[in-house]
């Protein structure tokens, strides 16, 4: 195992090590075909799972060879379910010390309740000045034996009344180990009890303020957008109505296309296309830190697809009846947004053989544009717009049902035109499992941001 100041030894150097440990003998031929890889690979870090492809599948065939000269390995395993498997786990550990059978096993692997009594086996066995032996003699009973000292003092048992050794004996003991003496005036008893306490209080102040924050937000959005500046004819800050629903437009289309461009600049496919032009190994370059993991894609694709509905449904809402704009509007909105996002993909790419996927992005665009479209006309159906002389209730509800509905609407109508594209584009090339898990994944998040504005909206609203 590696050290604070060590780099993670590759897999293929733990198996190694462990084939060697079990007594066995790596062929010539092995290693001569593991030197040329690390010659040609090099020893660096971020080339282990490079190494690991090269060097797995003839460090297995000589595992696998010696299996069938006869040295087969067996393994013990102990699976959960709390104390009743650590129980019966503990029972199946002494049967196999009295059958002599216990230092035959190679490996030791277990799982939740099975890995209490595993962990205290493996303690043992390395404390023990005997190792496995001293554990067996000690697991098969010495209650005719006399008291030793020294270093068999903890193996065997005190007297007849106490038959078990003491390391057995403390198992059992303290088999509760978060509260090992229970009762109403026990000390343990009520340290677990002030431990929860102090640790829920802890939680709840941190996750209520959140809670309550979250459930604001659809309150405040309303606050928002009865602003209105166009209901009310009046200025906001100054800017005259129609410039704030045209900076709202504006920004919502800029942000969609740039979610596009993002999706196609970082999906794995691009991303090591650009490595081999470079003339590097997509194996042997790590990911940088800032794009690990899914806060990267949170950060520069989710937050900003938000955003981008966050103003489109804002103008929707003040824009009043989008329905009266012709549809063509909303096909040219949905098809420009996404011609700019996939244009400014292959110019950064210099990829410009992707000029053939350009009907595909336009159709897609389309999609959602017509999605829109549709969106638009249910909405004025269920919450028209009301006249500047209605009653305030009707100017709440309407605002009310545009902010729950709006941005999911919104979201599901881009989305729609994104499922178009990769369905189309895989007709024209073969696209890998990376990249469609990487699309699953980005929808994912969208249902999430979807489901979860619907669901506290409404509780809220």
């Amino acid at each position: 195992m590696a050290t604070n100041n060590e780099s993670p030894k590759p897999l293929w150097l733990v198996l190694e090590d462990e084939f060697v440990a079990l007594g066995a003998t790596l062929p010539a031929s092995y290693e001569a075909e593991r030197e040329a890889v690390l010659e040609r690979l090099g020893d660096a870090p971020e080339c282990h799972d490079a190494q690991n492809e090269a060097i797995l599948p003839a460090l297995y065939r000589c595992i696998h060879e010696r299996a069938r000269k006869g040295n087969k390995r067996t393994a013990l395993c102990f699976s959960g379910g709390g104390i009743r498997s650590a129980t019966f786990s503990l029972g199946l550990v002494q049967g196999l010390a009295e059958l002599n059978v216990l230092d035959r096993f190679d490996y030791l692997s277990t799982v939740s309740g099975g890995g209490y009594v595993g962990s205290w086996l493996t303690g043992w066995i390395h404390r023990d000045p005997q190792g496995i032996d001293g554990v067996i003699a000690a697991l098969k009973g010495a209650a005719g034996m006399p008291k030793a000292t020294g270093g068999q003092s903890e193996r065997l048992p005190i007297s007849p009344t106490l038959p078990e050794p003491a390391t057995l004996r403390h198992l059992r003991t303290y088999s509760r180990y978060l509260s090992p003496m229970a009762g109403f005036f026990s000390a343990d008893a009520w340290t677990l009890a002030a431990i929860y306490l102090r640790n829920l209080v802890l939680n709840w102040l941190v996750l209520v303020p959140l809670l309550v924050a979250s459930l604001m937000i659809p309150r405040l959005s309303v606050a928002i957008v009865a602003i209105d500046p166009v209901w009310l004819d009046s200025p906001f800050l100054g800017i005259p109505p129609h410039v704030l629903t045209t900076v709202l437009l504006v920004a919502g289309w800029l942000m969609a296309a740039w979610t596009f461009a993002y999706a196609g600049l970082h999906q794995p496919s691009a991303r090591k296309e650009r490595l081999r032009r470079r003339g590097l190994d997509p194996a042997c370059v790590p990911l940088a830190a800032a794009s690990r993991g899914q806060i990267p894609f949170l950060l520069w694709c989710w937050t900003p697809l938000m955003l981008a509905a966050i103003c489109l449904s804002t103008f929707w809402v003040w824009a009043g009846d989008v329905e009266k704009y012709s549809w063509l509007y909303l096909l040219a909105f949905g098809a420009s947004l996404s011609v700019l996002g996939w244009a400014a993909f292959a110019v950064a790419e210099h990829e410009w053989s992707k000029l053939k996927e350009l009907p595909c992005v336009i159709i897609a665009g389309v999609g959602a544009g017509l999605c829109l479209w549709g969106s638009a006309a249910l909405m004025n159906l269920i919450a028209p717009k009301p006249e500047p002389e209605a009653l305030e209730p009707d100017v709440g509800v309407y605002y009310a049902l545009h902010v729950c509905l709006g941005l999911p609407v919104i979201l599901l109508s881009l989305s729609f035109g994104g499922t178009l594209y990769i369905g189309l584009v895989s007709r024209l090339r073969s696209t890998r499992d990376e990249d469609r898990e990487w699309w699953a994944r980005s929808g994912a998040w969208i249902l999430i941001g979807v489901v979860v504005w619907l669901l506290i909206s409404s509780v809220v609203l």
